[in-house]
């Protein structure tokens, strides 16, 4: 189911999008779906699919707005830093992954 090719968006900031899931649940009334997806998919699976992705985030467009953002606000933060800042937080990312795979 998700390896097929979801409908993009052009994005002003960040060019195509994959994800819909921050989009209002209304404007997804409005949206396409491609053709190929319509062939190597039922509707129930299409519409299962939707309801995921509408949920990813909660059951209410506010927090789904409030989280998507919240990402927004922190992608244009770490715009703003410099590669040394980058550099240790893909240390401490990893660190941070090592750390989970000693506990299992």
């Amino acid at each position: 189911m998700y390896s097929a090719k979801l409908p993009t968006q052009k994005s002003k900031d960040y060019g195509t999008r994959f994800a819909i899931y921050f989009d209002p649940w209304a404007e997804w009334l409005g949206m396409s779906i491609s053709t190929e997806t319509l062939e190597k998919f039922s509707e129930l699976e299409i519409i299962s699919h939707c309801l995921f992705e509408m949920t990813f985030e909660g059951f209410d467009e506010v927090r789904i707005k409030e989280s998507g953002d919240y990402l927004n606000k922190i992608s244009n933060e770490s715009k703003n830093r410099t590669p040394e800042e980058r550099e240790s937080d893909a240390v401490y990312l990893k660190e941070l992954l090592d750390s989970f795979k000693e506990e299992s």
